[in-house]
């Protein structure tokens, strides 16, 4: 799945000022979570940085949303960065999966002997086909339970 392809480069005017919004309500959001997690973490009430992002981004969310011709540059920059962390984390938690689930999964199944793909060799069958179970009637969808 290409994320950079699913970015809407020229957005319409509706979009662009929903985007002022959304800037406008998820900025001070944020910045709320923000001084909450600093909080929790070192004890202090250190408010000055996310009470600035918070308050620049609610004002530069509105200014998107006054005046949307403005907003082109940073609807399209900030999408572009959201694609290139969704594809930076997607891919890290897909070698993540796949190197501490699935690989000892494999090997441990491995080494107890058993076979999930049923795949070894049989040199005298003179083939590898499994006769498969034959399905019943397609009436069967309309009763599903």
């Amino acid at each position: 799945m290409n994320r950079f392809r699913e970015i809407n480069w020229h957005p319409a005017r509706e979009e662009r000022r929903k985007f002022g919004l959304m800037l406008a309500g998820g900025a001070p959001l944020s910045a709320a979570v923000w001084f909450a997690i600093v909080r929790v973490a070192s004890g202090e009430w250190i408010w000055a940085v996310p009470v600035a992002v918070g308050a620049a981004g609610a004002g530069l969310g509105l200014l998107l949303w006054a005046a949307p011709a403005l907003a082109r540059p940073f609807y399209v920059a900030w999408y572009l960065l959201v694609a290139c962390i969704d594809t930076v984390v997607t891919t890290t938690l897909l070698v993540a999966m796949f190197a501490l689930v699935l690989t000892p999964v494999a090997v441990a199944l491995r080494l107890c002997g058993r076979q999930v793909l049923r795949k070894s060799f049989n040199r005298p069958a003179k083939s590898y086909w499994r006769a498969a179970e034959p399905t019943p009637g397609p009436e069967r969808y309309f009763r599903q339970f």
